[in-house]
């Protein structure tokens, strides 16, 4: 049998007890400086899509165990692997030290918690019900049997309401007298999930970092944004020193160089002083002028032409034309009516006929279009000649009917209307309704 010799037990020993690895030494572990017990802090994660949550004691999620929390509520309801992607840091319980034991009874009491609310739940209760009070559909109902992340918040607060003096009764152990429970929360919202909370709790900010590997590395956007506030900060000291030396330079010129600059106010000052009106009088009076032209231009086909600002005092009459009393007065202009009249009037004498309606405007020059014709035998134009009776061309101008005639009637009544106070007269069918109406 080999023995140890004295240098080798010495080297193993450091304060005067025995280190790990030494034969009949304790078999706990011995306690990193700076690091936790097991079981002192317990992490709370939180499904991004499915509100789904998972308590882990390690900083990092473990596949078999964080999926094992997770039950069957259906169809897809668990994945076939973790996502760490998918899984983001929802709050953070961290016990006082020595109390290690607590946070373990703490961190079962959470389990049961969640599992109770995932598998004993009410199918009449109006969460599971649609808008006409039936059953919801398997995949609705699982969605609402995942999102767990309310429960899971009114469950930290019921387990850590009575942490101090713990409950013998579910086996939760205290953490004494005089100590608190730090709850971390990514978001302080979340809190609010809860009605209540003891006043051994106390709520902070998670600050959690992306990467945890190299916790001092930037990423390329934070890269950015560093930058761009380093330039802006840089360019608005840069302008501040400008304005510094501009004002220095001003200072050092001689004040007889100065001269004062003339704005709008003095301006006006100056033509108030020279007219003896006020600006609001001289307003009032551009006012009054325009008033005056747009009452002279009323009635005739001239436009006001000026815009924006006065050019000008007042507009200049218009001048008359000149009449001589030899000249001969125009003919009237057809009106609208007259000219529709004589249109149907065209139409109706034509309808029957092969003449065509006359062109107008631009076609009324060209030439109506004739077919060649055919070359005849000498007897068979001789029997066509003889044939032939002169008769006067005389077309008919047949009567227009009563709807044309009710039509232009219509037409002319419209305008000889416009641009008049006068109401169209009802026609006889309205007459008779309306002395229905009255008897």
């Amino acid at each position: 049998m080999s023995v140890r010799s004295f240098s080798d037990a010495a080297r193993n020993c450091m304060n005067g007890s025995t280190a790990r690895g030494v034969r009949y030494a304790s078999s706990v572990a011995a306690n990193k400086s700076g690091r936790p017990e097991h079981g002192e802090q317990i992490y709370v994660y939180n499904h991004l899509q499915t509100n789904q949550v998972v308590y882990s004691l390690t900083k990092s999620l473990k596949n078999n165990a964080s999926l094992a929390q997770l039950p069957y509520n259906g169809k897809k309801t668990v994945p076939a692997a973790l996502r760490k992607d998918h899984w983001s840091p929802l709050a953070l319980i961290t016990f006082p030290p020595g109390t290690s034991a607590a946070g373990l009874t703490a961190y079962q009491k959470l389990r049961e918690y969640r599992k109770l609310h995932e598998l004993s739940w009410d199918p009449s209760s109006p969460v599971f019900q649609d808008k006409d009070g039936k059953p919801l559909n398997r995949i609705l109902r699982g969605r609402k049997l995942n999102d767990q992340k309310a429960n899971s918040v009114a469950d930290i607060a019921a387990v850590l309401e009575s942490i101090r003096e713990g409950n013998e009764k579910i086996g939760l152990k205290g953490i004494g007298e005089g100590k608190n429970v730090e709850v971390k929360w990514r978001d302080l919202n979340d809190a609010e999930w809860a009605e209540k909370w003891s006043e051994a709790v106390v709520h902070d900010v998670w600050e959690w970092r992306e990467n945890n590997r190299e916790p001092e590395k930037v990423r390329p956007y934070d890269r950015m944004i560093a930058k761009h506030a380093e330039e802006e900060t840089q360019s608005a000291a840069a302008a501040a020193e400008e304005q510094k030396q501009q004002q220095q330079e001003q200072q050092q010129q001689p004040t007889e160089q100065k001269e004062p600059a003339v704005g709008e106010e003095t301006v006006t000052q100056w033509q108030w002083e020279t007219d003896g009106k006020t600006p609001e009088e001289r307003k009032r009076e551009k006012r009054i002028q325009h008033l005056a032209l747009m009452e002279r231009l009323k009635g005739t086909h001239q436009s006001y032409t000026p815009r924006g600002k006065w050019k000008h005092e007042s507009a200049p009459a218009p001048a008359p034309t000149p009449t001589s009393a030899a000249s001969e007065p125009a003919p009237p202009k057809p009106t609208k009516a007259e000219r529709h009249a004589a249109h149907l009037a065209l139409m109706a004498s034509l309808k029957g006929t092969q003449q065509v309606y006359p062109n107008r405007g631009k076609n009324a020059n060209r030439t109506p279009y004739e077919a060649p014709k055919k070359k005849k035998s000498a007897p068979a134009a001789a029997e066509e000649s003889a044939a032939e009776v002169p008769v006067a061309a005389t077309v008919p101008t047949p009567a227009l009917s009563k709807k044309a005639e009710r039509h232009a009637r219509h037409v002319a009544l419209m305008e000889s209307l416009r641009g008049t106070q006068q109401v169209y007269p009802p026609g006889e069918k309205a007459e008779r309704r309306r002395a229905k109406m009255e008897s």
